[in-house]
Parts: structure tokens; C-alpha cells; sequence
């Protein structure tokens, strides 16, 4: 699977990984379970020890907490739960993150195009 975001695109290790050519698992460390990471937080998923309940960025380690937040991220996907990052989480992955920046862009753009009177009439109405 040729990954689209750079977010992902851009690492070696995870080119491999979106090919089962091995996945991601516990015990692997570096950029690749970084951008893992950070997807999973951008996501929802917390990773408390991992990112020193938020006080630094992802440390790289894919331990029992990121393990974790793959499998709940998977299950909530519905796809297999296995714990490792391959092909189809990869593809899930990309795909969710690639919707939560475009609708992110879209949520800028539209307030952008409000003054803030017009943006304060729009909480109101709501």
C-alpha cells in the first residue's frame, strides 16, 4: 500500500510497515512509532507516560501504553486487533488523520470568514 499523507509517506520504516514487510510492534523505537504516536494523539487516544502527560513530545517507544492505544484504535476501526501497526492500521491511520486535517482546515476557513461580531451572533444561534 503506498502511503498518500506525509505524515507518513515520508519514513522508510513505515513504507515497510504499510507493506506487513514487518509491521510496527512492541519493542520497535524511533521516528516511525513517533508518527505513530502523534497520530494516535491526534486522534483521541491518550498516551500519558509516553508523552509525560503531555509536558514533551511522544518518546518513540512503542511500550505496553502504545500497544494499547493501537489495539483500541483498531478495535474502534473495526479491523484485526493485534496490537501491530501494518498495512490495514496503517491505512486506517492515514485515512482518519487525513479527515480530521481536512475537516481541521475547513473549521479555520469557515471562522476565518466571520468577524467577530458575526462569529459571536454564530455561538449565540447555535
Amino acid at each position: 500500500m503506498a502511503l498518500k499523507s506525509l505524515r507518513f509517506s515520508r519514513d522508510q520504516r513505515l513504507q515497510k510497515a504499510s507493506e506487513n514487510n514487518p509491521s510496527l510492534k512492541r519493542g520497535a523505537t524511533g521516528e516511525a512509532v513517533v508518527a505513530i504516536q502523534l497520530a494516535l494523539l491526534d486522534l483521541g487516544y491518550p498516551l500519558p507516560v509516553t508523552t509525560n502527560n503531555g509536558r514533551k513530545l511522544p518518546d518513540g517507544i512503542y511500550g505496553a501504553e502504545t500497544e494499547k492505544a493501537v489495539r483500541l484504535f483498531q478495535a474502534q476501526a473495526l479491523i484485526g486487533v493485534d496490537g501491530h501497526v501494518g498495512k490495514q492500521t496503517l491505512q486506517k491511520l492515514e485515512e482518519r488523520t487525513i479527515a480530521l486535517s481536512l475537516a481541521q482546515t475547513a473549521a479555520g476557513a469557515a471562522t476565518q470568514n466571520f468577524s467577530p461580531q458575526q462569529a459571536s451572533m454564530h455561538r449565540t444561534l447555535r
